[in-house]
């Protein structure tokens, strides 16, 4: 049997027959847009959760690198101090630079310098 709205909507308006067959519609599209959304929404939640997983690597790698650079600047002080301390010519002209460097405040030698002829020697031996 027709329900009471079935045969007063044929029978008195059919205009009304159509609108309520496109509510329906419209209600089935409306259920398959809150299951996209739902999926949507998950997804989503498991991008943010990746997304935090891949911040909190980033942060561990980028401190784990900066420790890694200052082991190596260290490291590289070490040997440039260990090697100045190696007896041979190059390391005592250099220390005679640096005393130079703290008597004179530059090492902007005279084009001769007549105080230390050594020194003048391998500074212009190596300008050319």
């Amino acid at each position: 049997m027709n329900s009471l709205h079935e045969i007063y909507s044929a029978k008195v308006c059919p205009v009304l027959k159509d609108s309520y067959k496109h509510l329906a519609v419209a209600k089935q599209d409306l259920k398959c847009a809150e299951l996209v959304m739902e999926e949507t929404k998950i997804e989503i939640n498991k991008c943010e959760e990746q997304l935090q997983l891949a911040k909190e690597k980033f942060k561990l790698a980028k401190s784990r690198c900066e420790t890694e650079e200052n082991i190596v600047h260290r490291a590289a002080a070490y040997v440039a101090e260990t090697e100045l301390q190696v007896p041979c010519p190059w390391n005592q002209n250099f220390a005679r630079l640096q005393k130079y460097n703290e008597e004179f405040g530059h090492i902007d030698l005279p084009s001769r310098c007549s105080e230390d002829k050594d020194l003048d020697t391998v500074c212009y031996a190596n300008l050319s």
